[in-house]
């Protein structure tokens, strides 16, 4: 069973012998290691996951995409066709799909325009998207996206990631913190790199389930051609 936050508070007390005042670690202080734990495990380990739509007026260059957002994981025009994501290194080096699917060099590309975005270029610039060719007309950009969490960890509330196997690495990540406060009483380099290896091997396992799963999907919908 997972816990609301009040839980996860709980559980993190019980387990660090922490249940009696004057506590070593504040409220707030497990709170902000909360926050922490559950951003890092979410982008570690792709784990939350959403859908945005971004605007765009004719010549614009840039999509400004939220800071939560971590990863795109595809991308639809205004028209609706798939749209090619590339990293700057990818688009530098000329690897880019024509209309047939075949790489091309593409030199001289900043001026470029067309009616629509065909690729966006993912790292130029932090939490932007460089659209190519620069369009000629408004339109629209509807992304699906892996994300970091969008609010904050507060008692009587709810965590984002809500799976009991997420919580259990999260935790661990919350001692990995505590154990490296400077006070007498909790710091411990040793406990914190017990911690984070501890955090590490769950998360490995739960991108290699993650995998697992995606290649099951994948299976099905292509009568086992991969």
């Amino acid at each position: 069973m997972a816990y609301d936050v009040d839980g996860l508070l709980a559980r993190f007390r019980l387990d660090q012998e922490d249940t009696a005042e004057p506590y070593l670690w504040s409220d707030a202080e497990i709170l902000a290691y909360f926050d922490e734990a559950q951003a890092v495990l979410a982008e570690d380990a792709d784990l939350l996951r959403g859908e945005l739509t971004i605007a765009y007026s004719a010549s614009d260059l840039w999509l400004d995409i939220p800071e939560y957002v971590t990863r795109i994981r595809q991308a639809n025009g205004s028209d609706g066709t798939k749209l090619y994501l590339y990293n700057f290194e990818e688009w530098e080096d000329g690897r880019v799909n024509d209309d047939y699917g075949q790489w091309v060099s593409n030199d001289d590309w900043e001026a470029d325009t067309g009616v629509y975005p065909e690729a966006l270029i993912t790292d130029i610039e932090v939490d932007q998207l460089r659209m190519y060719p620069i369009p000629t007309a408004d339109g629209s950009v509807k992304a699906r996206i892996f994300r970091g969490p969008t609010t904050f960890m507060e008692e009587g509330s709810e965590p984002e990631l809500v799976n009991r196997q997420h919580q259990s690495a999260l935790l661990n990540y919350a001692r990995y913190i505590a154990y490296q406060k400077h006070d007498s009483q909790t710091y411990n380099p040793s406990l914190a790199a017990e911690q984070l290896a501890i955090y590490t091997s769950k998360k490995d396992r739960l991108i290699t389930r993650t995998n697992r799963r995606q290649r099951r999907t994948k299976t099905v919908a292509y009568g086992g051609i991969e």
